[in-house]
């Protein structure tokens, strides 16, 4: 009887399984095609932003010249992250980084309800942005 529920007991863990699998499977697989769009939509999104800065940069070439040596860019950017770490860790500057938060956020509150003033004043609903 106690060898019964114990071979029942694992064919229904077998049968979870196998039915688990394709499963499993099937979100893997779609989840290249969104990668490779995002992917794409970044660096769209990257190069419009350089583009209206200002900035004449190929994207593409950058990216493979960062393949060519990962290492070294990778130790570049983590010693540059940890020397920014250390001087933006300082007293000034980071009285500095909270007043510039606090005038971003009464901007940023300012404008909101100006739309939304805007809005109520002309009869129409307000829809925020969508980013697009």
């Amino acid at each position: 009887m106690k060898y019964a529920a114990v071979e029942r007991a694992e064919s229904n863990e077998s049968a979870a399984q196998s039915t688990q699998e394709p499963d499993r499977e099937e979100s893997v697989l779609p989840s290249a095609g969104v990668s490779d769009k995002s992917d794409k939509t970044l660096k769209q999104f990257a190069q419009k932003c350089l583009d209206a800065a200002g900035f004449k940069v190929d994207l593409n070439s950058i990216e493979e010249t960062i393949r060519s040596r990962p290492l070294y860019y990778l130790s570049l950017t983590a010693g540059a992250g940890f020397v920014m770490g250390r001087v933006l860790s300082t007293a000034t500057c980071m009285a500095a980084l909270r007043q510039f938060g606090r005038n971003a956020a009464a901007q940023t509150a300012s404008n909101w309800g100006r739309q939304v003033l805007q809005h109520g004043l002309s009869g129409t609903e307000y829809q925020p942005p969508t980013g697009h």
